[in-house]
Order: structure tokens, then sequence, then C-alpha cells
């Protein structure tokens, strides 16, 4: 027990190599005891290695083994639990089988290398897991999903969960419903999600919370859908697959999808010119075509029998009749899927017709008010030009007249100039003139007084 306490502390640190060699050394010394270990010892053991698969989600499958393990030993071993903690149990493991990815078991794309190397890690991990009671599974075959959720049914794991882990459950499993599964998935998530608490009669088991496989069935959801989606649709609008899984955003869902196409899961591709996703069912309609046409050559060879009673008894009639209800049916569900698709395709036409419609009116009004913009651009710019060319005669004439008026200011200063100097000249004329008079008539004067 002391060596199993050892496990919580790589795993509480994260270190899962060192966590998983502890396991492996613990194993190791358990397998060299000749009896089989206590069931106590046991209840510790898978309750460690629940915890420590839970780590990686490439463990995840050998974390439902641990917890079915678990289930059975408590079961088996356990006088003291209680139905409520039974429920707990069976619904924690149930959960944990539902986590693991439905591609998990798919090796395509993988080398050799790769396929030897992944056979021999479920080998490692398959041996951690083989400590059982039960003597059928002493020589286990290669662990996988389908296997383990045959085994939860067969051992009556699913019986004994809750009742929304079993509607989860046949929802996830075996119901077909495209376009309401995640809508019915939702709620029975947010109740799921609520559970949880410590076993009274199992101390060794951790406290159980079942809203930690809540991320990887809402991841477990979409797959289905987009499954699901695929076998009926041929493409789908982006917008319309996205309300169809609430959990993500498209980005997240596209994602989920690239991994899923990556291992051969589902065939579509997202088309984001368009909007739309396309969906590649061809292998699958040809399966339900070519299913309805054996049914319907057994059909036929039933009905020809019917015609010989000597050969053929009631139990004939009555399967011949069945055969062609179950024909009858197949037909009206291929003609129902035909339209759905019609309708689906024809909606999207019409729908790109629309807006390629809106798509020109949209155009066709920018370009009107592109030529209105240019005509009065255009305008403008003939009412500016007529302007400025008024403005310039305006100004030339301006500067004609100034140019004239200056003209003529000069002529006639020089003109008064000119008058001016000729009636000075003409007043010189005459002063000179008088003083000369003067002066002659001075002369006389001073002659005759002298004279005297």
């Amino acid at each position: 027990r002391f060596r199993l306490t050892e496990i919580l502390i790589p795993a509480e640190l994260s270190l899962s190599q060192e966590a998983f060699r502890s396991v492996e050394d613990i194993h190791g010394l358990m397998s060299m005891v000749q009896r089989t270990p206590k069931p106590s010892v046991l209840a510790v053991y898978y309750a460690k290695l629940t915890e420590i698969f839970w780590t990686s989600e490439s463990h995840y499958l050998y974390h439902a083994y641990a917890w079915l393990e678990l289930f059975n030993l408590h079961r088996s071993h356990n006088k003291n639990l209680t139905q409520k903690d039974l429920q707990l149990l069976a619904s924690s493991a149930l959960l944990a089988a539902l986590s693991v990815t439905p591609y998990y078991d798919h090796e395509s794309g993988l080398s050799h290398l790769e396929l030897e190397n992944e056979k021999e890690r479920s080998s490692r991990m398959a041996n951690l897991l083989n400590f059982s009671f039960d003597s059928k599974r002493e020589n286990r075959e290669q662990v996988s999903r389908a296997s383990l959720l045959s085994e939860l049914a067969a051992s009556g794991v699913v019986s004994c969960a809750s009742q929304e882990v079993q509607d989860l459950y046949n929802l996830m499993e075996h119901e077909f419903l495209p376009l309401d599964l995640a809508l019915k998935v939702q709620p029975l998530l947010s109740k799921i999600s609520t559970v949880g608490g410590k076993l009274s009669a199992a101390p060794s088991v951790p406290e159980i919370q079942l809203s930690q496989y809540q991320p990887a069935l809402e991841k477990l959801t979409t797959l289905r859908v987009l499954q699901q989606a695929s076998r009926v649709f041929q493409s789908m609008r982006i917008d319309t697959l996205s309300r169809m899984i609430p959990f993500f955003d498209f980005n997240v869902v596209e994602k989920i999808a690239v991994d899923a196409v990556k291992h051969n899961f589902v065939a579509m591709k997202v088309d984001h010119l368009s909007g739309a996703v396309r969906f590649s069912n061809t292998e699958i309609e040809s399966d339900v075509f070519g299913a309805s046409h054996l049914i319907g050559v057994l059909a036929d060879s039933l009905n020809k029998a019917v015609h010989k009673p000597s050969e053929v008894g009631e139990d004939s009639i009555s399967l011949a009749g069945v055969v062609e209800k179950e024909h009858q049916r197949l037909l009206a569900r291929k003609s129902i899927i035909e339209k759905r698709k019609e309708d689906y395709e024809r909606q999207i036409l019409e729908k790109e017709k629309a807006e390629e419609a809106r798509r020109l009116s949209i155009q066709k009004k920018s370009a009107d008010e592109e030529r209105e913009r240019l005509l009065k651009e255009r305008r403008l710019r003939e009412q500016q030009r007529i302007r400025q060319e008024i403005e310039d005669r305006a100004q030339r004439e301006i500067g004609k007249t100034e140019q004239k008026v200056t003209k003529q200011g000069a002529m006639e200063l020089v003109s008064r100039y000119l008058a001016y100097k000729m009636s000075r000249q003409g007043m010189e004329k005459k002063l000179e003139k008088l003083a000369k008079r003067e002066w002659i008539t001075w002369r006389g004067q001073d002659g005759r007084r002298k004279r005297h």
C-alpha cells in the first residue's frame, strides 16, 4: 500500500512518465507474488490508475478500462457498497468509455514503425490492467472502444448507471438524430455535470466528479453530428451546422473535423468561399441502394414462391410480407432522403440567387452613385472654369483700363507742363521787354538831366 501511494506524487506533479514507471514497478512486484492481491490493494491500484490514465487523451481508453475493473471489484467484494455508490461508479465507468474518441482504434495513415510502437504501447497498458477475478479476462484481446462498450453492456454497467447517463449512452451509440442530437444531449450534460461526490463505502476511490467528462462528451457529440449529417446531407451551410453544434465556435468544430477526416471517420470539406460544408457519402448511399436491391430481389423470389402453395407454406407467405414491407420502408426512406436533398439543394440555390441579385443590386447602386458623383464633379469643374475665365477677363479689362488711365494722365501732365513752360517763356519775354523799355526810358531821362 505504501508503494501504491508513491504513484500519486508523480501524478500530482504532472510527471506522467514517472507515474507510469512507478505503476509498472508495482505491477511487476504484484506479478511476482504467487497469490492474487487482496481486493483492498487492487481497489487502491485501480483507483490510482484511473487518475494517471486521465492525464492524457491517448490513454482515455485505459482510463475507462480501469474504471470497469474498479466497478467489478467493488460490486463483487465490497458488501457495504450502497446503491447510490454503485450507480455513481457505473456512471463514471460508462462516461469514461463514451469519452474515448470513436476513431481511437483506426490505424490509417500510420507507418509500420508507428504501428509496431502502438502495439507495444497497447500491450504494456493492457498488462497493467490484467488483474481480474474474471477468468475470461486472463487472455485479453487487444483493447478497443467497441469491445469496451460491449463489455460494459454485458457486465450490467449500463443498467446500473443513472438514467441521464443511460439516455446519453443511447443517444450517442444507438440513435440517429443528425439535426437534434446536440440539442437533446445538451440538457443531459448539464444535469450530469452536477453529479459527483465521495463514495461512502469506498475510501480508496477518489472523489468522483462527472463534470470532468463534459469536454470529451461535447467533442463526441460534435463527431456524431458530423458523422450522421454526412450520411444524410450532401452539403450544408456553415451557419446551419454551427447552430446544430451549440458547444463550440465553428473554428473549433473545424479543427475537430480535420482530425476526424485525417482518421477517415468522416469525409467532408469546408468551403469558406461559398460558406458551405460538403459531405462525401457515396459509399453510404451505395450501401443503402445495394441493400435495397438485394431485398427487392429476395421479395420477388418470395412472391414467385407464394404462388406455389404446394411448395411453400404459411411461414413463407408471412416472411414475404415482412420482406416486402421492409422493402417498401427502405424505398420510402430513400425517397424521403432524396427529397430532403433536393429541397436543401434548391434552398441553397435560391439563397445563392438571392445573394447574387442583392450583390448585383448593390453593385448597380454603387455604379449609379459613382456616375452621379463624377457628373457633379464635372459640372463643378465646368462652373469653376467659367468663373475663372470671367475673373481672368475682368482682370484683363481692369488692367487695360488702368493702363489707359495712366497713359492719359501722363499725356495731360506733359501738356500741362508744356503749357506752363510756354506761358512762363511768354511772361519772361514780356518782363524782358518791359525791363528793356523801362531801362530805355530811364536812360532818356538821365540824359536830359545831364544836358540841363
